[in-house]
């Protein structure tokens, strides 16, 4: 019967997934893991201007934010984590 379950059980990595879903699940992982690197510097107490936020919150680019998340905790300033803002 445990063996039965085992075989049984969906493993989610060998579901098939669309082009759209896909990318649509890439996307949201992305806003998630930019909402945690803003998440960690406001609990930190490090001020976050509006264009860092949108900086963060519009990046796409899964490394670079999987890099923010881990340098955030240990950061001084969003600046040194985000480098100078190219936005005004």
């Amino acid at each position: 019967m445990v063996a039965w379950l085992k075989e049984a059980a969906m493993d989610i990595n060998k579901i098939p997934e669309s082009p759209w879903v896909r990318a649509w699940r890439l996307e949201l992982e992305a806003k998630g893991k930019a909402e945690a690197v803003l998440a960690v510097l406001t609990a930190r107490g490090i001020p976050v201007t509006a264009a860092q936020a949108a900086l963060v919150l519009g990046c796409k680019d899964r490394a670079r934010l999987d890099g923010w998340l881990q340098a955030v905790a240990s950061v001084a300033s969003a600046e040194q984590l985000l480098g100078p803002s190219k936005v005004s």
